[in-house]
C-alpha cells in the first residue's frame, strides 16, 4: 500500500509538469479540492486502511485488544487493578486505564492525529466526495470503479465504529466529515441500534460491490469476503444483545442509555433487532468459509521464517493489516510483535543475548494468563498448543550483530571456556546419571554423563523448557533441578509444600527463600512466562526493534466457523 501511495504521488508530480512546469503553486496544505481529484481521493482511501493498522501500532490499541478479556493480561499490580478509581481518573498519570481507553478514540502525537475518530473522519471525506458527485477522473467516468472504492471506505469506517462500540457501547456516530467543533464541544452518543442499522446497510452494499480478489499490486485492500466477515459478526452481535433494550437494562424509550441503572452494563450490549439476524449471520459466514478454506497445518498461519513472508497469503486469511517488509512502519513499528515476547536472554540459559529467531525486546509485559493457556485442554496431543507457544529454547548466539537478521548461531560446547551456562552440583549430577540419562536421547547430548562442576548445556542443547502442569501433577523439585536444562513449571512441589510458578535463581536450582522470585499474575514480566510466538518476526529492522515487517492477520475464516456455530446453536 505504501508503494501505491508513492506511485500516486509520483504521477501527480508528472501531471503538474505537463503545461507550465515553471509556474509556482503553494502546495504546503492539501484542500478538499485536491481530495476530489482521482489521485488525491485514491490516497485518502488508502490512508483509511489505518483502520486495521492503528490498534497494532500504539499502546492504546494493544491495551484495548489485550486487557479486559479472559485469555491475556498485562503484568504489574497497577495495570491489573483496573477497578481502582485512580486508574480511571482523568487527571491520573499517563498510561493508566482511562488514558489508554480515551487514546484509542483519538490522540494527537508527533504533530498528527491518529487512532479511531481521525480515521473515521477521513472515511467520511472520501464517502462524501464520491456520493456527492464531486470526485473527478475515473470516479466520475466509471461507476463500478467508484462503487468499489466507496465500498472500501464504508468497510473501513464500519470496522473502526465496530471496535469503538465493542469497547465503549454507544459512541458518537457521524457519517459526515467534521468542518468545525460542535458548540460547547458536545458530542452526543448515538444509540447503538441506530448505528448498527447504518453499518449493516453499508456493509451489504460493500459485499455487493467489492471484488473477490485484487491484483498483486493492490494486495491488502478489503474484498467482499472481508465485508461479509464483519457483517456476519455484526448480525450475531445484534442478536446476542436483543433482550437488553428495555428500561430494566437502562435503555430509554428513545434508545439512549441511562448508566444509572444497575443493569446498564447489559443495556450497552443492545444494538437493535432484525427479523432474520441469525439467518443473515449464517449466510455471510458461509460466504467467507466457502471462499477461504482452512489451512491444513495450523503452523502455516503464523510461521514466519527468516526472509520468508509467504504465510501472509494463506487461504485462511481474509484480511491482513499490511506492513512494509522493510520494517519502516510508523513511529514505533508493529508493536504487536513485542508485546508477548519473553525475557529469554541470559548466559545461564545458554542464550547470552537476544536472537533474531526468538523475538525482539519484551515490551509492556503482556502475556497469556492461565485460562488462555488452558484453553488447550490436551496439551500433549493438540498440536496447536505447541504451534502457539514457545515451549523450548535451544542454546545459541547472535552471529550477525544488531541490524542484520540471521539464523541463530551455535552456542559453545559444554566444555568450552566461553560457556557461561549452569553447572552441575553433586546431587544433581548423581540424580541425572541414575534416573534421567538412561532414557535421555537428545542427539546433541551425545550420551555423556553429568559431571559436577561441568556446564549443563552446550552446542544444540535445550536451554530452557516450559511446562504448564497442574497442582495435581506438580513436579518434585529434585527431578526438576536434575534436568540438563532449566525447567519453568507452573507447579513445583518440595515434600508436602506446593509452589506456583517459582523463579529459578542462582546458578544451580530453585530457591524458595524469597517470595520475590515468584512470577504470579502480578510479575509476568519476569523470566519464565510462556511466550506466545504467533507474531515473532526474525525479519525485524533491528535486534531489539519494535519495527517489524510482517503482516498481521485481522480476519481469518476460522472465526467464521465459530460465529456460524453460535448462530446455529
Amino acid at each position: 500500500m505504501k508503494k501505491y501511495i508513492l506511485a500516486g504521488t509520483f504521477a501527480l508530480a508528472l501531471a503538474s509538469c505537463s503545461d507550465s512546469f515553471l509556474e509556482e503553486k503553494m502546495v504546503s496544505s492539501i484542500t478538499q479540492d485536491y481530495l476530489n481529484t482521482e489521485i488525491g481521493l485514491d490516497q485518502l482511501i488508502v490512508s483509511s486502511y489505518n483502520s486495521v493498522r492503528f490498534p497494532l501500532l500504539y499502546t492504546e490499541g494493544l491495551h484495548m485488544l489485550e486487557t479486559g478479556h479472559d485469555c491475556a493480561m498485562k503484568s504489574g499490580a497497577t495495570s491489573l487493578n483496573k477497578f481502582a478509581i485512580s486508574e480511571w481518573s482523568p487527571s491520573g498519570l499517563i498510561g493508566n486505564q482511562a488514558n489508554q481507553f480515551m487514546g484509542f478514540q483519538s490522540k494527537q502525537q508527533a504533530g498528527f492525529l491518529i487512532n479511531g475518530y481521525p480515521i473515521i473522519d477521513n472515511c467520511n471525506k472520501a464517502i462524501t466526495a464520491i456520493r456527492s458527485g464531486d470526485a473527478l477522473g475515473k470516479y466520475a467516468s466509471d461507476p463500478s470503479f467508484a462503487a468499489a472504492r466507496l465500498s472500501e471506505v464504508l468497510f473501513n469506517r464500519a470496522y473502526v465504529y465496530y471496535l469503538l462500540n465493542t469497547v465503549f457501547g454507544d459512541v458518537y456516530f457521524s457519517t459526515e466529515s467534521s468542518t468545525s467543533l460542535p458548540s460547547n464541544y458536545q458530542y452526543t452518543r448515538t444509540p447503538a441500534s441506530v448505528m448498527f442499522k447504518e453499518l449493516i446497510g453499508d456493509l451489504r452494499y460493500a459485499v455487493e460491490h467489492l471484488p473477490e480478489q485484487y491484483s498483486e499490486a493492490e494486495y491488502g485492500r478489503a474484498t467482499k469476503y472481508a465485508a461479509a466477515h464483519l457483517l456476519a459478526k455484526i448480525y450475531l452481535n445484534r442478536y446476542q444483545g436483543k433482550e437488553y433494550g428495555t428500561p430494566e437494562y437502562g435503555r430509554r424509550a428513545d434508545g439512549t442509555i441511562d448508566n444509572g441503572y444497575e443493569k446498564s452494563y447489559l443495556g450497552m450490549l443492545y444494538k437493535g433487532e432484525g427479523a432474520a439476524d441469525l439467518d443473515s449471520c449464517i449466510y455471510y459466514a458461509n460466504m467467507v468459509i466457502n471462499a477461504h478454506p482452512l489451512v491444513d497445518d495450523y503452523h502455516e498461519l503464523f510461521r514466519h521464517d527468516l526472509g520468508d513472508f509467504s504465510n501472509e497469503k494463506t487461504t485462511e486469511n481474509v484480511l491482513n493489516a499490511v506492513f512494509s517488509e522493510s520494517g519502516d512502519n510508523y513511529r514505533y513499528g508493529v508493536r504487536a510483535l513485542t508485546f508477548f515476547v519473553g525475557d529469554y536472554a541470559g548466559d545461564k540459559y545458554g542464550i547470552p543475548s537476544r536472537l533474531w529467531e526468538y523475538g525482539g525486546k519484551s515490551n509492556q509485559g503482556f502475556c497469556n494468563d492461565d485460562f488462555g493457556i488452558d484453553v488447550f485442554t490436551d496439551k500433549l496431543n493438540d498440536s496447536r498448543y505447541q504451534k502457539t507457544f514457545r515451549l523450548e529454547y535451544v542454546t545459541g548466539i547472535n552471529t550477525s550483530g544488531a541490524s542484520t537478521p540471521s539464523a541463530n548461531g551455535d552456542y559453545y560446547a559444554y566444555n568450552d571456556e566461553r560457556n557461561k551456562t549452569y553447572v552441575w552440583n553433586e546431587e544433581q549430577a548423581a540424580y541425572f546419571n541414575e534416573h534421567i540419562l538412561p532414557t535421555y536421547n537428545r542427539p546433541s547430548w551425545g550420551g555423556r554423563k553429568a559431571v559436577a562442576g561441568e556446564h549443563k548445556m552446550g552446542t544444540g542443547d535445550i536451554s530452557r523448557a516450559m511446562i504448564e502442569n497442574t497442582k495435581e501433577t506438580a513436579i518434585d523439585v529434585e527431578v526438576i533441578n536434575a534436568q540438563p536444562y532449566p525447567v519453568f513449571a507452573r507447579w513445583v512441589k518440595d515434600g508436602n509444600k506446593y509452589y506456583y510458578r517459582p523463579q529459578i535463581v542462582g546458578n544451580d536450582d530453585y530457591s524458595f527463600a524469597d517470595s520475590k522470585i515468584f512470577y504470579g499474575l502480578e510479575n509476568t514480566s519476569k523470566t519464565g512466562k510462556v511466550t506466545n510466538m504467533k507474531y515473532d518476526d526474525p525479519n525485524r529492522g533491528a535486534l531489539d526493534s519494535e519495527s517489524g515487517g510482517r503482516d498481521i492477520p485481522v480476519m481469518r475464516s476460522a472465526e467464521m466457523y465459530l460465529v456460524r456455530a453460535e448462530a446455529y446453536g
